[in-house]
């Protein structure tokens, strides 16, 4: 078999954006595009249970007691029933769907002899290679080049504090670099307990999830998506579509009609929602409950400020189906990791994402991403950003590009067809299309009613 493996032993499974084998001894799988011949992911587990006692147990080497395969509506779904050491049972799915691979793991119980403490699923698919790129979504959205620094840390999807904190459950890698082209890989996971491992390999590096065991939950989902031609945005755009199909998305415009005045406080800074800073792994969900509350007295109309806002994608559908507010923390990223605004992908138009203003450049980065301004910023164009959100409060991120040989020359276009363009640097900058911007010159494109389509900031 191309994907290796027997051909005696090996699930084939192949759909329009993917062609997936997998080898039911030792559980190891591989995955490609349809239409490409190059395996983005060549005999690779699963993944691992860990016990206490006992350590991490690799899937494959637990006892394989039950096997079933039957094709359903979402597609073919193969059971692995497994025991792992001290008699543990553990449940492996793989449902392989029109669009998708999904893996499901459940350890539904413990035994006198050894309990599940964790998983981890697909370790290392996601890979940069020699030449790639991961793409993660952290202090905005960032690109890992395979010669980038090393991570600063695990990343955290409920965050140990503002420096770790994901704003999204997904990874994904670029194999042939941004602007490589060709297919890439995206993950996507349903725990609110996801640690983000970056490690450094012997050809560049890779990213793998693990999860303890969550209290109230004893099963892990992950997605495994194929994105041809694929690019940071791409993966990025494959999440939201992921949240917008769990209902886990609610726009600023549904949450403007249905709960006008709590959006209208949050906006004007004069209310907002805190999160508990102690978030270890059997807090969380008291955690959540304790938004759901601090959420539902807002609602209710209590006045005067509470906390500044702050969440995480692990409370995402909690806060944007409430208030919907959302501050973004100025991460310092190692070098050689670059930015990208993933999460102006994702969540701009569900969220209010605000930023500090306080300069020229400061206030360029806002209107570049169409942000509203924190009520502390104490720039002149904050009431122009304002402005501009809430002309634009439907738009999501949908394209973004920079200038040749002129990094500080950027331009983000949107899903109402609107286009930034900002001039950061100190020289005047000519754009393809005849644009040209003095230092420090802004452009909207097509002009906003109302609102001032360019100018140069100070």
């Amino acid at each position: 078999m191309n994907g290796g493996g027997s051909p005696n032993t090996v699930f084939a499974m192949a759909f329009g954006p993917y062609e997936f084998h997998l080898d039911r001894k030792g559980l190891v799988a591989s995955i490609k595009a349809g239409a490409e011949d190059d395996w983005l992911v060549r005999s690779s587990p699963l993944g691992w249970i860990e016990l206490e006692p006992g350590g991490r147990i690799p899937l494959g080497d637990c006892r394989l007691r039950s096997l079933s395969e039957k094709m359903g509506h979402q597609g073919k779904r193969i059971l692995f029933g497994l025991e792992a050491p001290g008699g543990v049972p553990v449940d492996v799915y793989v449902i392989c769907g029109p669009k998708e691979v999904q893996i499901t793991v459940e350890a539904s119980r413990d035994t006198r002899d050894a309990r599940v403490v964790g998983f981890g699923l697909l370790p290392g698919w996601c890979a940069t290679g020699r030449s790639g790129a991961l793409v993660v979504p952290w202090a905005g959205g960032v690109v890992v080049p395979a010669d980038g620094g090393p991570a600063p840390g695990v990343f955290d999807v409920a965050g140990c504090d503002e420096d770790s904190i994901l704003f999204g459950a997904f990874v994904g890698s670029v194999p042939h670099g941004v602007g490589g082209g060709g297919a890439g890989l995206c993950l996507i996971h349903d725990s609110i307990h996801g640690r983000l491992h970056v490690t450094e390999e012997a050809d560049g590096k890779s990213a793998t999830w693990e999860f303890p065991v969550e209290p109230e939950r004893r099963r892990l989902d992950l997605r495994i998506v194929v994105v041809p031609d694929v690019d940071p945005l791409g993966i990025a755009r494959v999440f939201r579509e992921n949240r917008i199909h769990e209902r886990s998305h609610v726009t600023l415009r549904r949450k403007g009609r249905e709960r006008p005045a709590a959006l209208e406080a949050l906006a004007r800074g004069e209310a907002g929602v805190s999160v508990d800073g102690d978030r270890k792994a059997t807090d969380r969900w008291d955690a959540l409950d304790r938004l759901g509350s601090e959420v539902k007295a807002l609602e209710a109309g209590v006045p005067g400020p509470i906390e500044t806002t702050f969440a995480g994608e692990w409370t995402a559908p909690w806060v944007e189906c409430w208030t919907g507010g959302w501050l973004r923390p100025s991460n310092a990223i190692p070098d050689g990791w670059d930015r990208v605004p993933l999460m102006e992908v994702v969540w701009r138009d569900a969220v209010v994402c605000g930023r500090r203003v306080d300069d020229r450049d400061t206030f360029l980065d806002a209107l570049l991403h169409l942000a509203w301004p924190e009520p502390e910023s104490n720039h002149e164009g904050a009431r122009l950003l304002r402005a501009v959100h809430a002309a634009t409060i439907g738009a999501f991120l949908v394209g973004c590009e920079r200038l040749p040989e002129r990094p500080e020359s950027l331009r983000t276009v949107w899903s109402n067809r609107m286009q930034v363009t900002v001039n950061a640097g100190l020289e005047p900058c000519v754009w393809p299309d005849g644009l040209r911007l003095e230092p420090g010159g802004w452009r909207i494109e097509p002009d906003l009613e109302g609102v001032a389509s360019e100018g140069i900031a100070l």
